[in-house]
């Protein structure tokens, strides 16, 4: 399936990257997070859907992902938790921008149209001393006949 390249080519452009700890396929449960206090953070690419990018002949596809980083920090000033995920979510928009500008394939015979990146929110502090974010990408490639 498209998506699943789509999904394994940010993956593998991420982790080169080395931006994080870890980057990982696939979903989680919150409880089970651990990053390093002392890390980079984790990183979590989840598949959310996909769609025709329009109506034309030529059909470009549109795959809509989550990208959630996620941090730890035990200091009891809980800005230095929003620093640490600042500085992930940092690194992980410049790594966005550089895998649109130097991507042309994501694998064979699928061309990388574009990246957007559609918002980008905060877990609410809802989980401390873990600090995550999510963010939602809309990424359009065109496979080849």
């Amino acid at each position: 399936m498209l998506w699943l390249k789509v999904l394994k080519s940010l993956r593998d452009y991420l982790h080169a990257a080395d931006i994080a700890d870890q980057v990982i396929l696939g979903g989680y449960k919150p409880s089970d997070v651990r990053p390093d206090e002392n890390g980079k953070g984790l990183i979590f690419i989840q598949r959310d859907r996909e769609r025709p990018a329009g109506d034309d002949l030529v059909q470009d596809m549109r795959v809509q992902i989550s990208v959630d980083a996620w941090v730890q920090s035990s200091s009891k000033d809980l800005t230095k938790g929003y620093e640490a995920i600042a500085r992930l979510e940092g690194a992980l928009m410049d790594a966005l921008r550089r895998y649109e500008q130097e991507t042309v394939y994501i694998a064979d015979r699928v061309q990388l149209m574009r990246v957007r990146i559609v918002e980008t929110g905060g877990d609410g502090d809802s989980v401390r001393p873990l600090v995550g974010s999510r963010t939602s990408l809309e990424i359009i490639v065109y496979e080849e006949t």
